[in-house]
C-alpha cells in the first residue's frame, strides 16, 4: 500500500498511464482528490492572515501557560 503527502498529491493528481500497479488506481477516488487539491487552492490569498491567526493564538498559549508555571512555583524562563 502506498501513502502520499499533501504536497505529492498535489503534483501529481492523476495516475501515470505506465503505471502497472493497479492497487494505486483502485484507492483514491480523483475527484474527490481534485475537488480537495481546488478547495485548498481557494484558500490560498487568505494565507497570511491565517498565518498571523495561528502565531497568534500559538504565542499566547505559550504566554498563558508561562504564567501559570510562574503562578506554580515554577522559575521564570529568560
Amino acid at each position: 500500500m502506498t501513502y502520499y503527502t499533501v504536497a505529492h498529491v498535489t503534483q501529481r493528481l492523476r495516475p501515470s498511464p505506465c503505471d502497472t500497479r493497479q492497487e494505486r488506481h483502485s484507492m483514491y477516488n480523483w475527484d474527490v482528490q481534485n475537488a480537495i487539491v481546488a478547495f485548498v487552492d481557494t484558500l490560498k490569498p487568505s494565507w497570511p492572515a491565517q498565518r498571523e491567526l495561528y502565531y497568534s493564538v500559538l504565542y499566547g498559549f505559550a504566554d498563558m501557560q508561562s504564567h501559570l508555571l510562574t503562578l506554580l512555583g515554577y522559575p521564570p524562563v529568560a
